[in-house]
């Protein structure tokens, strides 16, 4: 489920000190009944990019770039882009997005994980594979060891990594790499 700022709060109607934080209890009700709060999957070509766009810099003028807040809707306006298939902006967020993760949350973080990750897919959607498998390294390597091998999210990473693999031609590794993550599913 979708839930969209306009419809509880249009900002001619609050000032600027209650609407960050109606923003804040919108996002966290939302997050809680299971939704997202200004998503890509509400974006469409016809404008909502550009409300996540505006959620973003007023995110970034109350709390700041570094907030958890600006960097979900960072995440957000990326996946926009992605939506309407332009993957440079993509990139360009999302190095952004991966950069300040490691800033304020550091490299362990589930969020900065999940940074690192869209950023290699970003990377291989536009070619870019051996700068994806660093990265799918990189997520492996921290989720093995933070989570165990067996744990599904190190399965999706070591999956990740196959798939890169086989995108550069490094079939054998990929083929390593899958029949791993089947024996360790299966275990």
């Amino acid at each position: 489920m979708i839930y969209d700022i306009k419809a509880v709060a249009p900002l001619g109607q609050r000032s600027v000190d209650n609407m960050g934080k109606v923003i804040i209890v919108i996002q966290i009700i939302a997050l809680l009944m299971g939704g997202f709060f200004m998503t890509a999957q509400a974006a469409d070509k016809n404008g909502e990019r550009v409300l996540l766009e505006k959620n973003l810099s007023e995110m970034i003028r109350l709390y700041g770039e570094e907030s958890t807040h600006s960097i979900y809707a960072m995440a957000a306006v990326a996946d926009a882009y992605r939506e309407q298939g332009e993957l440079v902006q993509v990139v360009a967020l999302r190095e952004k997005n991966m950069l300040l993760c490691k800033k304020t949350m550091g490299e362990n973080h589930p969020t900065t994980l999940i940074a690192m990750n869209n950023l290699a897919v970003s990377y291989k959607a536009i070619g870019r594979y051996g700068e994806a498998v660093v990265l799918y390294q990189q997520v492996l390597a921290i989720r093995t060891d933070t989570l165990g091998e067996e744990d599904l999210s190190t399965l999706l990473s070591m999956n990740n990594l196959a798939v890169a693999f086989n995108a550069l031609g490094r079939h054998l590794d990929a083929s390593i790499l899958q029949e791993k993550v089947v024996a360790l599913r299966r275990s």
